[in-house]
C-alpha cells in the first residue's frame, strides 16, 4: 500500500489522507476451497479528511472503495462510506 497524509489543510488542525494499494487475498488453493476461473487482483483505494471541532472533538468522513472484492471479477466494486467521531479528554 502506498499512501499519502496531509497535515494542517486548508485550516490548523485539519488532516486528509488517501491510500492505495492491494490486500491480502489466495492466489492459490487446492480441495473444496479451489479458486474460480474470474480470479483477479483486489484493490483497495481510501480517502478522509478529518475536521477538528475544538480541543476536545474531531470528526472524520471518509470513504473506501474496493474493486474486485475477494479477488473475483464478477463481484460489484463495493463503496463503503465511513464518519468517525474522536473524544479526546
Amino acid at each position: 500500500m502506498v499512501g499519502v497524509h496531509l497535515k494542517d489543510l486548508f485550516k490548523s488542525g485539519n488532516n486528509a489522507g488517501i491510500i492505495f494499494g492491494q490486500p491480502l487475498y489466495r492466489t492459490d488453493a487446492s480441495g473444496s476451497a479451489q479458486l474460480g476461473e474470474n480470479r483477479a487482483t483486489p484493490y483497495h483505494l481510501e480517502a478522509y479528511y478529518r475536521v477538528k471541532l475544538n480541543d476536545y472533538i474531531s470528526i472524520t468522513p471518509g470513504a473506501f472503495i474496493l474493486f474486485n472484492p475477494e479477488g473475483n471479477s464478477t463481484n460489484d466494486t463495493t463503496t463503503v462510506g465511513v464518519l468517525r467521531t474522536t473524544f479526546t479528554f
